[in-house]
């Protein structure tokens, strides 16, 4: 009898939990983002320690393009109790964040932490040197990149004029995956979310485990609303986290 009691007694106490979250996010994959956020909420209310609920949020957020909150949220969410794959996913997300503002001091501290629970991080280890450079610390060797990447830089602060060159060398067959990442990067910074997933789908077929893929697409799929999509591919890019 107290073999039953304690069998039920559990699940009394954790069938509401793995309720209220497989509602929150049936919620956020339909896009009722308020009513994801409300029951996002309420199981932080009951559950405080739970990262994976704020990381939720901050995916939510950053549909919502309110990104300094989306932010906190991945932060609280890195802190508190969340697999180390889904740490990786948000310590690069913060680190990207603040490099693209220039805050280099926390872009540089959670490059570090990126690369604490993955040293092989390529992404870490290019924030951090950044990072270390801009604050006057030495950096590492620049890394050898084609022509067209190149071309690229030095038309930084126009996009439109990049991305006519990299399409350029595609036509032209002169275009590597260097290239197509760069421009499906190109794409989605000028939101222009449908050429980057189909330039990321064509990334994806060629390198099906590529984390870094598999996650980018994963915010196209977010920015075209196909929210399901999303989720699967996040979901392989955390599977996929020890690819290179």
């Amino acid at each position: 009898m107290r073999k039953y009691f304690f069998t039920i007694l559990f699940l009394v106490i954790t069938l509401p939990l793995f309720a209220s979250m497989k509602d929150a996010k049936k919620a956020y994959s339909q896009k009722q983002f308020q009513k994801a956020i409300k029951l996002f909420q309420e199981h932080i209310e009951e559950h405080p320690n739970n990262g994976e609920a704020y990381m939720y949020l901050g995916y939510i957020y950053e549909s919502l393009k309110n990104f300094p909150k989306s932010i906190l949220m991945f932060r609280k969410a890195a802190d508190l109790n969340i697999s180390t794959k889904y740490k990786q996913i948000i310590y690069l997300k913060i680190a990207l964040y603040y490099n693209y503002h220039q805050d280099w001091e926390l872009a540089g501290i959670y490059a570090n932490r990126l690369l604490k629970v993955n040293p092989k991080s390529k992404d870490g280890q290019k924030i951090r040197d950044r990072a270390e450079l801009n604050r006057g610390n030495s950096s590492t060797n620049s890394n050898t990149v084609s022509p067209d990447v190149s071309n690229l830089k030095k038309h930084s602060n126009d996009p439109e004029k990049a991305i006519y060159f990299l399409e350029k060398a595609i036509n032209e067959n002169r275009a590597g995956e260097d290239v197509r990442w760069e421009l499906a990067l190109l794409y989605m910074k000028t939101e222009n979310y449908s050429k980057a997933d189909a330039t990321l789908q064509w990334l994806i077929s060629k390198k099906p485990k590529n984390k870094n893929y598999l996650y980018k697409a994963g915010i196209a799929k977010i920015r075209l609303g196909s929210y399901q999509e999303a989720i699967d591919l996040f979901e392989e890019s955390i599977a996929n986290s020890t690819e290179k």
